[in-house]
C-alpha cells in the first residue's frame, strides 16, 4: 500500500561510507548515478572499518563532509538520503568507550554481544537519537533505519531475543511474574502442542515486551529527525520474512511508529536479497519472501525491494539476472527498487558496462509494468501467512518458518498470491498454529493439506467430520520400499495416465500415513511398492458436500518434475474454480504472476531456468474472451503480441512463439482484455 501519488519506480543507489572519504571513488559514484537513472542515494553513515557506535565527537566530524556530498547528488537533480547502518548492530562488532557502557544484547544462554545494544537501555536512547537527528538535519529526503533493527539474529545459538535485565524486569512485570531467564526459554522452546494455554500467554507477552522496545525506539528515532528536519520521510529496512515470522514481529506497529504526525507512513524497503545468481531459482526464494513481507503490511508505506550483491561487490550478480530480479518484484509488490551494487572499498562501479546499459533504459519498463497493476487483483495459491502474533507464536520459535511449499509450487508455474490465495497450501505446523473456524474455512474454500495435516485436523482435533478422505496413521516402512506413484485419474493426459512417477527417497512423501478416497471423494494417484503393489493413495481430492480441498503424501519440497507439476496445476485449478490464476504448462521453472479485474488481465512470466524455448503453452483457467494481447517492450510501450488464443476445457489457452516467449532468465508481460473466472462453491458443484 503506498501513500506516494507518484507512480514512478524509483531507484534508490546505497553508496558505502568508504566511497564519500575518496573523492576520486565519488566522482565515479556520481557518474554512474548520473547515467543510470538514480533518483535518489541513500549513502551510509558509517564505515565497516569503525566502531558500531562511534563517540559523538567523531559524528559531528563527518557532517561536513555529508553536506558537501549531498549537495554534489542535488546538483545533478539526485535527492540525499541517509542510510543510518548500524542501530542496534548487525553483529557482535568492537566498538567505542561509549558504546561499550550501554546494556549489550544478552541471549537465551546469557553470552552478551559487543556492539549490540538494548533497546530498552535509556542512555543508548539518548545517544542514538542524538545521532540520528545530526544527520536529519542535513536537509536529507529520508532517514533509513538498516535492518538491525530487529530483536535477534545476531549469532546466538538459541535466537529468541534479548535476555538482559531490562528485558527480563520488563517482561516479569508486565506478565505478573518472577521467572528467571531460563525458565521462560523453556517455555518458548516448549513445542506447540505441548503448550498450555499460560504458555502462549507467556509467548506472546514475552513477544509484547521485544516488539514494544522496538516500535518504543522507532518512535524516539522518529520524533528526533522530525524535530531536526519536519519534512524528513523515515524509512525502515526488513529483515528477510522468515526471520521477520520467527520472531512474530508487528511491522504494522513499526510501520505506524514511523509514521510522521501529518500522517506520511514512512518508505519500507523488504529485505532478504538474493546475493548472487549462482543458482538461478534462488531469485525466486528472494523475490517471494519480499512478496511475503508486502502480504504483512496492511498500514500505509511506500514499499521498496532490497537489490544487493554480496559481498557488496560488482560481479557478484549479472545484468540478466539482475534485470529479472527487478522485474518480478515489479510485477509483485511494485515499488521502488534500494540498490546496493556497488563495491564499498574499491568503488568499483561497473567497469564492463553492462549494470549501465540496463538501468536506466529498463525504468521505463518497469513503471509502465508497475502501472498496468493498478485496480488488478493478483491470483495464485500460498501457505496460510499472517502478521497475527498470537498465532505465528503458535509455531515452532526455535525454527525459522519455512516458504519452501510455496517456493516449490512457483518452481512449477504455479502462480503465487501470499496476501489473497484462492487455495491454501496446509501443513502440520499450519494446523498447530490456527482455531478450528480457519481450519474449516480452507477446508471449504479451497486448500491442499498434508496427510499429517489433515490427520490432526480430522483425527486429533474432531475437524472436517464429514469429508470423504479418510487418514490413518502407520508404521513409516523404509522410504526405498515406496518405488513410484501412479497417477489413476482419468482426467489425466495420456502421456501420464495409468504411469508411474519415480519416488524412492529422491522425491519427499510423508510415509506415516495411509489415505482412502470413500464416496465423494476421488484417488487421483497411489504410491505402490517395489513389488508394484499399492500402499494407499497419494492425492485424494474431495470438491462437493461443503468441502474443496485434496490431501497430498507430498512433503512440498522437490515437485519440479512434469508428473508433480501436471498434479498440482491440476489440483489448484480444480480447488479455486478457476480463480487461482495462470499456469504454464509441462515447462519447469517459468514464474507465472496474474493479475485480473472485470475485463482486463495481466499476465507476468519470469523464466528462473536455463532453457530457451521456441514456444510455450500458458492455460488461463477460469478467463474467457480473451482478445486484444500486448506485450510490453524493453522500451515501456505495449506493442502487438502473437500469441494464440485457444480453448480450453475450463477456460482458455495462450500460445505464445517468437520474441513472446521469455528465454532464460528473461522476464515478459502480456496485457489483455479478458472475462475473469467464476468462483463456484462446493455446494454448487456437488
Amino acid at each position: 500500500m503506498t501513500t506516494d501519488p507518484d507512480d514512478r519506480v524509483r531507484y534508490v543507489l546505497r553508496p558505502g561510507y568508504g566511497a564519500l572519504t575518496d573523492d576520486v571513488l565519488w566522482g565515479r559514484l556520481l557518474d554512474f548515478a548520473s547515467t543510470t537513472g538514480m533518483d535518489s542515494a541513500a549513502v551510509f553513515n558509517l564505515g565497516r572499518r569503525e566502531a558500531a557506535q562511534p563517540e559523538r565527537a567523531d559524528i559531528t566530524r563527518r557532517l561536513e563532509l555529508f553536506a558537501r556530498r549531498f549537495a554534489d547528488l542535488r546538483a545533478l537533480g539526485i535527492s540525499a538520503q541517509v542510510n543510518y547502518f548500524c542501530t542496534l548492530g548487525h553483529w557482535p562488532q568492537l566498538t567505542s568507550e561509549l558504546g561499550r557502557s550501554f546494556t549489550p544484547f544478552t541471549d537465551a544462554h546469557g553470552t552478551t554481544f559487543e556492539g549490540c545494544p538494548c533497546p530498552l537501555d535509556p542512555e543508548f536512547v539518548a545517544y542514538i537519537t542524538w545521532c540520528y537527528a545530526q544527520f536529519a538535519a542535513l536537509e536529507v529526503e529520508a532517514v533509513w533505519i538498516d535492518d538491525d533493527f530487529r530483536p535477534g539474529g545476531r549469532g546466538s545459538r538459541l535466537d529468541l531475543g534479548c535476555f538482559c535485565t531490562r528485558h527480563l524486569a520488563a517482561f516479569n512485570q508486565r506478565a505478573g511474574t518472577g521467572l528467571r531467564a531460563d525458565e521462560i526459554v523453556s517455555v518458548l522452546c516448549r513445542p506447540p502442542g505441548r503448550c498450555s494455554a499460560d504458555d502462549l500467554r507467556l509467548r506472546l507477552t514475552w513477544r509484547a515486551v521485544s516488539q514494544d522496545a522496538l516500535t518504543g525506539l522507532a518512535r524516539a528515532i522518529r520524533d528526533a529527525c522530525v524535530a531536526a528536519n519536519p519534512t524528513v520521510a523515515m524509512g525502515l529496512m526488513t529483515n528477510d520474512a522468515t526471520a521477520v515470522l520467527h520472531f512474530a514481529r508487528d511491522l504494522d506497529a513499526e510501520v505506524a511508529a514511523l509514521t510522521t504526525s501529518d500522517g506520511r507512513g514512512p518508505l519500507v524497503r523488504y529485505g532478504g536479497a538474493a546475493y548472487t545468481d549462482e543458482r538461478p531459482l534462488d531469485l525466486l526464494t528472494a523475490t517471494h519472501g519480499f512478496d511475503v513481507l508486502a502480504a504483512l503490511i496492511t498500514r500505509p508505506h511506500r514499499p521498496a525491494s532490497e537489490i544487493e550483491q554480496f559481498s557488496w561487490t560488482v560481479g557478484a550478480k549479472s545484468a540478466r539476472a539482475l534485470r529479472l530480479e527487478m522485474a518480478t518484484l515489479t510485477a509483485t509488490i511494485g515499488g521502488d527498487h534500494t540498490l546496493s551494487i556497488n563495491d564499498p572499498r574499491l568503488g568499483l562501479d561497473d567497469l564492463a558496462g553492462t549494470y549501465r546499459a540496463t538501468l536506466g533504459p529498463f525504468k521505463a519498463f518497469l513503471t509502465a509494468l508497475r502501472g498496468e497493476t493498478a485496480g488488478l487483483r493478483r491470483a495464485g495459491v500460498s501457505q496460510p501467512l499472517t502478521a497475527d502474533p498470537a498465532v505465528n507464536l503458535r509455531y515452532d520459535l526455535t525454527t525459522s518458518r519455512s516458504l519452501r511449499r510455496n517456493v516449490a509450487l512457483g518452481e512449477i508455474g504455479i502462480p503465487l498470491a501470499p496476501g489473497d490465495p484462492a487455495v491454501v497450501v496446509v501443513a502440520l505446523e499450519d494446523v498447530d498454529a490456527h482455531d478450528d473456524g480457519t481450519v474449516e474455512d480452507w477446508a471449504a474454500r479451497g486448500a491442499i493439506f498434508s496427510s499429517a495435516a489433515y490427520h490432526r485436523a480430522r483425527v486429533e482435533r474432531g475437524l472436517l467430520a464429514d469429508c470423504p478422505i479418510e487418514v490413518e496413521p502407520v508404521e513409516p516402512l523404509p522410504h526405498a520400499y515406496f518405488a513410484s506413484e501412479r497417477v489413476t485419474t482419468e482426467r489425466a493426459p495420456s502421456w501420464l495416465r495409468g504411469r508411474d512417477a519415480i519416488t524412492y527417497s529422491w522425491r519427499p512423501i510423508d510415509i506415516g500415513f495411509t489415505l482412502t478416497a470413500r464416496d465423494g471423494a476421488e484417488a487421483w494417484s497411489e504410491l505402490r511398492d517395489n513389488l508394484d503393489r499399492p500402499r494407499t493413495a497419494a492425492v485424494v481430492v474431495a470438491n462437493n458436500g461443503g468441502y474443496r480441498l485434496a490431501v497430498t503424501v507430498h512433503t512440498g519440497a522437490d515437485l519440479k518434475d512434469n508428473a508433480r507439476q501436471w498434479l498440482y496445476q491440476e489440483l489448484v485449478t480444480e480447488l479455486g474454480a478457476g480463480a487461482a490464476g495462470a499456469t504454464v504448462a509441462l515447462v519447469p521453472a517459468i514464474y507465472p504472476v496474474w493479475w485480473h479485474g472485470a475485463d482486463r488481465a495481466l499476465l507476468c512470466l519470469s523464466n528462473f531456468g536455463l532453457e530457451d524455448f521456441p514456444e510455450l503453452t500458458v492455460d488461463l483457467p477460469g478467463a474467457t474472451d480473451v482478445h486484444a494481447i500486448e506485450r510490453l517492450g524493453a522500451d515501456g510501450a505495449w506493442i502487438p503480441s502473437t500469441a494464440r488464443v485457444e480453448d480450453a476445457a475450463r477456460g482458455s489457452r495462450l500460445v505464445l512463439h517468437g520474441a513472446d516467449v521469455p528465454q532464460h532468465l528473461e522476464f515478459a508481460a502480456f496485457r489483455m482484455k479478458a472475462r475473469p473466472p467464476h468462483a463456484s462453491t462446493p455446494e454448487e458443484n456437488a
